[in-house]
């Protein structure tokens, strides 16, 4: 991540981290961010949820909402007026928002603060990122210059929506890859601990790094279940993470429960 920080402090890069969901890909962005903080970047930042990807320009609202207007450089008044019309700040009436208006008046925006510090455009979890700030993020990377860095965050699994190769940077080789893999026991012995404030003998670990395959999320979710009173033989570990779920959702409030059902029926839930 140093790597990538001191690139960007010099020229257009991108990193994206990949892996399968809770294996640590936003715990790791969450750290570059404040690590980019520490050395003097200009941070925006969007964290897209699944909900929101049929949004138009949501990513992009909340990398901007960070910047007071009358802090932009001034823009060319028809990308002043596609980026305030996308952003909902003036009505919406009248012709359809030029595209690549809003996509001109984001690079201004970001070639702007990059002209007085160093910039880091941060995405956490770039496969719910809607479509429409996805190509004004990708028109932007393709044309970046100066202190500016991109930095995301992909799930790689079956279900995703692709390898993000929509994304590019102006150098060869400004776009840099890297995997998540899962912990080592040690490593996962570690996290755990420290997360629920107690440690687990050796066996029990053993146990809970087999059935959660080294993913952090899924250790932590198995060793809250554990009894801390339960000999490491007697401990009911079962050899998928279903029956956990199973047994956390059961406990729920009747209520909770028949939320959670009318949630994960519904086809584009929203948010109230």
């Amino acid at each position: 991540m140093i790597d990538f920080l001191q690139s960007a402090s010099i020229e257009p890069s991108a990193l994206v981290v990949e892996g399968d969901a809770g294996i640590g890909k936003t715990e790791l962005w969450l750290a570059a961010l404040d690590l980019a903080g520490e050395h003097g970047f200009r941070v925006l930042s969007a964290h897209p949820a699944a909900a929101e990807s049929v949004m138009a320009y949501a990513a992009l609202a909340d990398m901007l909402s960070v910047i007071q207007p009358d802090a932009w450089p001034d823009l060319p008044s028809p990308q002043q007026l596609a980026l305030d019309r996308a952003l909902l700040r003036v009505s919406a009436a009248g012709p359809t928002t030029d595209q690549r208006a809003v996509a001109a008046g984001f690079l201004s925006v970001v070639d702007h603060l990059a002209s007085i510090t160093p910039v880091i455009l941060a995405i956490d979890d770039l496969q719910w990122l809607d479509s429409s700030s996805m190509q004004v993020v990708a028109f932007a990377a393709r044309r970046l210059s100066g202190p500016i860095g991109v930095l995301g965050t992909l799930r790689t699994e079956r279900r995703s929506r692709g390898p993000a190769s929509w994304l590019s940077m102006p150098p060869l080789d400004g776009l840099k890859r890297i995997k998540l893999g899962p912990l080592s026991l040690g490593a996962l012995h570690a996290v755990v601990s420290e997360r629920l404030g107690r440690a687990f003998s050796r066996p029990t670990m053993v146990q809970i790094h087999a059935v959660s395959d080294g993913n952090p999320f899924y250790a932590l979710e198995l060793a809250r279940a554990v009894d801390e009173h339960s000999a490491p033989a007697e401990m009911p570990l079962s050899a998928t993470l279903s029956v956990w779920v199973g047994a956390r959702v059961g406990g729920l409030d009747p209520q909770v429960k028949e939320t959670l059902l009318a949630t994960a029926c519904a086809a584009m839930p929203t948010v109230c």
